[in-house]
């Protein structure tokens, strides 16, 4: 299995093949400058969560389609054994446990958020659902705020 940040810019450049984007489009529909589209396809830099969610959200694609291994078919995954994007300074880990299935629609992943760890995420495209889990260790704090 490739490193997350290697995957991400292999499928955001198959994408934007398969579309016929340019890497200015790109930039000019996610708000992502084309540098750092080129550095992510390259595999130079590992994107935030921030940056991985304005792509998804700016080219109207499901988040884990970025970051799934698309040769994939059925296998079985220890967490220790999953890729994950850090934000925060390491604060705040996103798992892909499930990629998006066009069947269902549907889409699973994970964060986790250490000590004083806070992700505050962009708003999702129109129509999209998001449920939500928490795993409330002693003494955390969840906050969940939501746009109307």
């Amino acid at each position: 299995m490739d490193s997350i940040h290697i995957r991400i810019g292999h499928n955001l450049q198959r994408i934007r093949k398969q579309r016929g984007f340019s890497l200015d489009k790109v930039a000019i529909k996610t708000k992502v400058s084309k540098g750092m589209l080129h550095q992510i396809e390259r595999g130079d830099v590992q994107p935030t969560v921030t940056t991985v969610w304005k792509i998804a959200t700016g080219l109207n694609i499901s988040f884990s389609s970025l970051l799934k291994d698309e040769d994939a078919a059925v296998s079985v995954v220890t967490r220790k054994e999953l890729s994950d994007i850090t934000e925060d300074d390491g604060k705040c880990k996103v798992y892909l446990l499930f990629p998006f299935d066009p069947q269902i629609l549907m889409e699973i992943f994970t964060i986790e958020l250490g000590p004083g760890g806070s992700y505050c995420s962009s708003p999702h495209n129109e129509g999209v659902q998001e449920y939500i889990t928490v795993d409330r260790p002693f003494g955390l704090r969840v906050i969940f705020r939501t746009a109307t």
